[in-house]
């Protein structure tokens, strides 16, 4: 006894770490975000038709019409960040209904700003992919591959470092932070910036896409 009361206490050589996985959110709603995010990306696969891209001639046509590859790339995106408003929208009204949100004037913005966001994504998918099952393939791969370096399924703490790293580049992980920005009614200008930032990247690389096609 006497021998232990005078050894050092074992604070002394160990610390304690806290971890928080889920970030300023509780756990249930960082995988409600997390979910939401995974489904809004792969809800465009039963409208794969209207993402498929055109044909040469039906290009060309549009072209001499004065519809331009810019102009094709915002209708699909805009068409289809409308589509994917719908599910957006039933998911907020089961979550406040939960009790798990509490929904803001303002998170109805930003909730449009990441459908918009959400919607680039496949769309340029699906014109990188050249066709209708190519662009399933490569979205459902793409989206899982991308949910899971972003901390979708495991969180980033429990990844390699080099995922948190990256993850300011991963489009889920910046879907989910804007998410999370609407969910939790406090607005982050870095995370308003890369949604846009996100939905103009796509939105160019499709039409360069739709461009090329079209010669």
């Amino acid at each position: 006894q006497i021998y232990l009361s005078r050894s050092l206490p074992r604070l002394d050589y160990f610390g304690q770490v806290r971890v928080n996985a889920a970030g300023d959110v509780d756990t249930m709603t960082f995988y409600g975000i997390s979910m939401a995010v995974f489904f809004l990306l792969l809800c465009p696969v039963p409208v794969s038709g209207f993402l498929e891209p055109l044909k040469q001639e039906m290009g060309r046509k549009l072209y001499l019409a004065g519809i331009g590859p810019g102009t094709v790339a915002a209708a699909r995106i805009l068409g289809l960040a409308s589509l994917l408003a719908v599910p957006a929208l039933v998911l907020a009204a089961v979550a406040e209904a939960a009790g798990y949100v509490s929904w803001e004037a303002s998170s109805a913005g930003l909730l449009v700003l990441v459908c918009l966001a959400a919607a680039s994504v496949p769309v340029f998918l699906y014109q990188a992919a050249g066709g209708f099952f190519g662009g399933v393939i490569l979205l459902f791969g793409v989206v899982s591959v991308l949910h899971f370096m972003a901390g979708g399924f495991l969180p980033l703490v429990f990844l390699p470092r080099v995922f948190s790293e990256l993850a300011a580049f991963n489009p889920c992980y910046i879907l989910m932070e804007g998410l999370k920005m609407a969910v939790t009614a406090r607005f982050d200008v870095l995370a308003a910036v890369r949604l846009a930032v996100l939905a103009a990247v796509c939105f160019a690389g499709t039409a360069v896409l739709e461009e090329v096609r079209r010669k």
